[in-house]
């Protein structure tokens, strides 16, 4: 009765180890690569989604800033950036981003 019992958990064990090295080895490759969706001439500097499928974004291509705005339907440019915008690592996401959206939107100028 318990005679392939080893077998089988051994089977289980080697199973289980091969998917939690399998998750390792791609956090590992995430991070490493930084933003997953980030490629050599394309990254993603700063992101905030407005919904479950739209989102704002700011991307540099190739030293070219662009404020973009992606929905599940449709994507646009909405600026091109005269300057580049300086987002630090440190920073938590959409600090630096509002301020670029305001000045964008025109609620950034001073009176």
């Amino acid at each position: 009765m318990y005679e392939g019992l080893g077998t089988i958990l051994l089977a289980t064990a080697g199973i289980v180890g091969l998917i939690l090295m399998t998750y390792a080895a791609w956090k590992w490759y995430t991070k490493s690569m930084g933003i997953a969706a980030s490629g050599t001439h394309i990254r993603i500097l700063d992101r905030v989604m407005l919904g479950r499928s739209s989102s704002i974004l700011i991307i540099d291509i190739d030293g070219t800033q662009y404020l973009i705005g992606a929905g599940e339907q449709r994507t646009d440019i909405l600026k091109e950036f005269e300057t580049p915008v300086v987002v630090d690592a440190g920073q938590t996401s959409g600090g630096r981003f509002k301020e670029v959206l305001k000045s964008y939107l025109g609620k950034g100028k001073e009176s």
